[in-house]
């Protein structure tokens, strides 16, 4: 089994990786749901019995592209982006994304192309036909 991440109630990351120690053979009929046991380290004593967090399970999806939210917009709950034409317009184009995400970044699942260019921020701010200029990205 893969080493799990904790997110805790207040929406912090735990700060140790855990593993996973028992799973049920069960499933709850109704919601899906299924019982497991994920062990942590807890040197600070930071958890506690009863507490409540949510279990992160690492996840690997091949041939996906990852996005910033902000380079997206949605239109009665379909995703877009705007890529850059051969003339440095932006042109809309729908975008499948994978439902889970981290709040900031999307992996887009089909939609865009290798070597396509987005606009990747402020899709917000622009609209079709918009002239748009590349700008390098920031090294840090």
């Amino acid at each position: 089994m893969p080493e799990v991440e904790l997110r805790l109630s207040d929406g912090q990351m735990y700060g140790h990786k855990g593993k996973i120690d028992a799973i049920s053979g069960t499933t709850d009929t109704e919601t899906g749901a299924i019982t497991l046991r994920a062990v942590f380290p807890n040197p600070e004593r930071m958890l506690r019995n009863g507490s409540t967090a949510t279990l992160i399970f690492p996840y690997v999806k091949k041939d996906v592209f990852v996005i910033p939210q902000e380079a997206t917009f949605e239109i009665q709950d379909k995703v877009y982006v705007y890529k850059v034409n051969k003339e440095g317009k932006a042109e809309s184009a729908q975008v499948t994304v994978f439902p889970q995400n981290n709040g900031t970044e999307y992996v887009v699942e089909s939609g865009l192309q290798q070597g396509e260019t987005i606009v990747a921020e402020g899709a917000g701010l622009i609209q079709e036909n918009t002239q748009v200029t590349a700008a390098s990205p920031e090294k840090e």
